[in-house]
């Protein structure tokens, strides 16, 4: 198991410091926010870290309907037309050959298969994720291939579609899968985007996947829910520096004028929750509650700054972010799939309890805190249920 950084933009120094101070084994790195000059310098930088740089080819942002692309996309020779359900091999082989090159310019010896996004397991999109996946283990036989598998958080909601899905998908002889679950207008971060049925039904799809076929699987955007995965057969899970790298939604991709800037948290392992500076962390300091929180190997790293919240600037916060959630994936690496699910939910209910405890101290905290926690213990039970562990 691995813990991977999903890319984006203002990488700024964060790549090295958190591969130094935590276990990072890939960089997921993203075509729109760099020129061709600035990936293959990070790539290079990443080799020289030991550090295995990954490319999302992000063609799930031209299927038909969808109508984004990233900004430096045609830059990187991945701008396409609208892929359209019908699309015949020979223009998947074109974007297959395009996805090829990006690749060859960074040096990469695993490749993520480019995709269209589904809102389905069984709907006139599927032969074409399908097509996609096999044309791409054909035509990079000799590399390790990622079939990239992209769909609406909404199509989890199925079992009997998915396993049906798993029937044809694991015929094809790729290394692995590159999972993206979509979320649409769902609550933003940190609330999760998930229903517990559908994130109980992404799990069983993991666990078959790896545990019985053999694959290996990398979530990506994946963050706190990504130790769910990881805890049912994942092999990587990423999170990254920004919100929106923490969460997948396309609606990253659509323009924004301004918006208010991120509310400044501070993520406290032993609750699995980024509370806030003020209001929240601030309060429970002003009660003399802080030592019910332990402090962890990231809070050690960054004592100078965790006092005053005037230094706990944006970039702090992301990297101990990261640190955090890397330490976290740690824990789980060497541990069996009943163990690691033992781990996460002893977790989860040992947050449950502190906030309870919290709120014996007339601290109030934003909801979603806990709707979330129960949404992950409600997922790992139903989980749990259906394959019997």
């Amino acid at each position: 198991m691995s813990f991977i950084l999903q890319h984006g933009y203002g990488k700024s120094d964060k790549l090295d410091y958190v591969s130094e101070h935590t276990t990072v084994s890939s960089v997921i790195l993203s075509p729109t926010d760099e020129t061709p000059e600035g990936l293959a310098q990070t790539a290079t930088h990443l080799k020289s870290l030991g550090v295995q740089p990954l490319l999302d080819p992000q063609t799930y942002l031209y299927t038909d309907g969808v109508g984004l692309a990233g900004r430096c996309h045609s830059s990187n020779g991945l701008s396409f037309s609208p892929i359209r359900w019908s699309q015949s091999p020979g223009d998947v082989q074109k974007v297959l050959t395009a996805v090829e090159q990006a690749n060859n310019s960074l040096g990469t010896n695993s490749l993520i298969a480019p995709s269209i996004l589904q809102s389905s397991f069984e709907d006139i999109w599927t032969p074409l994720g399908i097509q996609y996946a096999r044309a791409a283990a054909e035509t990079w036989s000799e590399k390790e291939v990622y079939a990239s598998i992209v769909f609406e958080e909404i199509a989890f909601a199925g079992w009997e579609q998915i396993n049906d899905w798993l029937d044809e998908i694991t015929t094809i002889d790729v290394h692995g899968f590159y999972l993206l679950a979509n979320h649409r207008g769902t609550l933003s971060y940190p609330a999760s985007g998930w229903a517990p049925n559908h994130l109980a039904n992404a799990m069983r799809m993991i666990y078959t996947l790896t545990e019985i076929n053999g694959y290996e699987l990398i979530w990506g955007y994946s963050d706190i829910e990504g130790l769910l995965g990881l805890a049912v057969g994942a092999t990587g899970v990423a999170t990254g520096w920004h919100n929106s790298l923490r969460r997948f939604s396309i609606d990253k991709w659509r323009p924004k004028s301004g918006g208010a800037q991120p509310i400044p948290r501070r993520f406290v392992s032993t609750l699995l929750s980024p509370l806030r500076l003020d209001g929240e962390l601030s309060v429970i300091s002003s009660v003399g509650a802080s030592h019910l929180i332990p402090k962890s190997r990231a809070d050690a790293l960054f004592q100078e700054y965790m006092s005053d919240a005037e230094y706990w600037k944006r970039g702090i916060s992301q990297k101990h972010h990261m640190v955090s959630m890397g330490d976290l994936v740690s824990i789980l690496t060497n541990l069996s799939i009943p163990d690691r699910l033992d781990t996460v939910e002893s977790w989860i209910q040992q947050s449950l309890q502190l906030f309870e405890d919290l709120g014996r101290q007339n601290l109030i905290f934003e909801g979603s805190y806990t709707i979330k926690l129960q949404i992950l213990s409600e997922a790992i039970s139903a989980f749990r249920n259906s394959e019997g562990i």
